[in-house]
């Protein structure tokens, strides 16, 4: 409010600010993502061998090890996947402007198909990250072996997964909705007008990385427990 009565500020260019904020959430989500793994590869790994006491979160990229190729692995496979379907849905572009037709397209019975054959392997590729050889979840014989051999369990942990995370994802993307629109509001009227919205969007955003830490947790412990019952069907090194 005081800098407005200076004629100088408006030609002061304040459009970087939101743009920065943009960047800022972006990392902030890739860095929080990689806890996430990391949480979910040591439940897996310790239910897996018998623990029961969720391992306590002691993270470094270190401790990953060789686990972190898997990381680096499905974010760039999912990548590549998201960018498809996008182009896909957007008629050969990646229309981001038309959110409506582009979700109407994703939304439909073959595209959830398509995706859900594209990451069915994917929980087996985590069980295998977890294992004494990590290198081996991204393996796709040893991979396919684990599946073969309890393909109708493993379908159904399948199912778990995708309820877990879809509802997960679902309020990641609503709340990103609402608080990524309170702060940008901020920025461009001014903090006293949106200050309320701003604390509400980023508590917001709070409860939803401690609600990933937990979602975290359980996947683990449903993967670890998966792996620990068909130990000697599967093809790793548990």
């Amino acid at each position: 409010a005081g800098s407005s009565l200076n004629p100088i500020s408006k030609a002061t260019d304040v459009s970087w600010v939101g743009l920065f904020v943009a960047i800022m959430f972006v990392l902030e989500g890739v860095y929080f993502s990689l806890v996430n793994y990391h949480i979910l590869i040591d439940s897996i790994r310790t239910t897996a061998s018998g623990g029961e006491v969720p391992p306590s979160l002691t993270w470094t990229p270190a401790n990953l090890g060789a686990a972190l190729l898997g990381y680096i692995a499905l974010i760039g496979y999912y990548t590549a996947i998201l960018a498809l379907v996008l182009l896909w849905a957007g008629g050969g572009t990646i229309d981001l402007a038309n959110t409506g037709r582009v979700l109407e397209r994703l939304r439909s019975p073959g595209t959830l198909a398509i995706l859900a054959v594209v990451t069915f392997m994917v929980p087996m590729n985590l069980i295998g990250l977890a294992s004494g050889h990590s290198i081996d979840g991204l393996n796709p014989i040893r991979v396919l072996r684990s599946i073969a051999g309890v393909v109708g369990h493993y379908a159904f942990l399948f199912l778990i997964v995708v309820f877990y995370f879809g509802i997960y994802m679902g309020l990641v993307a609503a709340v990103m909705s609402w608080a990524g629109n309170a702060i940008i509001s901020a920025v461009r009227y001014g903090i006293q007008r949106g200050v309320q919205s701003l604390a509400m969007g980023v508590l917001a955003w709070a409860v939803v990385i401690g609600l990933g830490f937990f979602i975290s947790y359980s996947l683990g412990r449903i993967l670890g427990l998966f792996a620990r019952t068909y130990k000697d069907k599967l093809d790793f090194d548990l």
